[in-house]
């Protein structure tokens, strides 16, 4: 690993467009929360809400937490998938077109130390994104409810990030392939919103069609995580304990193709 590498990443991460799209978005989420949102609790038990100007009774206040709210935090997480892949997609394209990667290899610094250290930078970026957001969202309920849903943003953080990370040492295997930015965000997000959604439900006796299903993680299983944590407030990590295998692969491959690829 490379430090100066690792830094170097991670600035160049936090400075996408995208990513400071995204960072907007999430303060104008928090603003509305902290100025719109006021929640009662007696002993741990939602009595009411008021939104600005609009007053829910227990009743409704219960039903909005369960139903709009775990829709809203998920239509979230979705935008910010969707602009963590296109913000980061470019990053490893760049580096194989970078005119100095020669000389950069010249140097006590090999391929695999390269590869690596760019890929943990991107991932430590995205790690402390969401996480600087999902702790201040954490700050925000601690006020407002005095420690009631505290675990959600953390949850919801820790499976965006996980997911973030198997979707970006995928784009790397992209990017030894395609060497293209928008290519290795297309098939990214292909992967991510389209290819595995197709899979559920999909026969699997077939032994060419079983193998391509088990080839991508099962996001849908971290979405599951993810609504029954808003909506039930119970965490359930196993889900993703399957990643890392995917993660090693993957980057496996992408680190064999770098080591092997002409570089001009």
């Amino acid at each position: 690993m490379s430090l100066v590498i690792i830094r170097q990443t991670i600035r160049e991460t936090l400075r996408q467009p995208a990513l400071l799209f995204l960072l907007l978005i999430q303060l104008a989420f928090l603003g509305l929360l902290i100025a719109g949102l006021q929640l009662t609790y007696d002993q741990g038990t939602l009595i009411s809400m008021r939104f600005f100007s609009g007053e829910l009774d227990e009743t409704e206040a219960h039903l909005f937490l369960r139903q709009v709210i775990p829709n809203i935090v998920f239509f979230l997480a979705v935008v910010t998938m969707f602009l963590l892949i296109v913000g980061t997609s470019s990053i490893f394209p760049d580096m194989l077109q970078d005119p100095l990667l020669g000389i950069t290899l010249t140097k006590p610094i090999t391929r695999n130390t390269l590869l690596t250290s760019k890929v943990l930078g991107v991932n430590l970026a995205v790690l402390i994104h969401l996480f600087s957001f999902a702790l201040f969202i954490v700050l925000t309920l601690l006020l407002k409810t005095g420690g009631v849903l505290v675990t959600i943003p953390i949850t919801i953080a820790f499976s965006l990030f996980l997911q973030f990370f198997v979707v970006s040492a995928l784009a790397v295997l992209f990017a030894m392939v395609v060497e293209n930015g928008m290519g290795v965000a297309l098939l990214s997000l292909a992967v991510y919103f389209l290819l595995r959604p197709l899979f559920i439900g999909v026969d699997t006796t077939n032994t060419l069609l079983r193998m391509l299903i088990y080839a991508f993680p099962p996001f849908g299983d971290m979405e599951k995580m993810m609504r029954e944590a808003l909506s039930q407030n119970d965490i359930v990590f196993s889900i993703g304990l399957s990643y890392p295998l995917y993660i090693v692969v993957y980057l496996s491959i992408a680190l064999f193709l770098f080591n092997r690829k002409d570089l001009r």
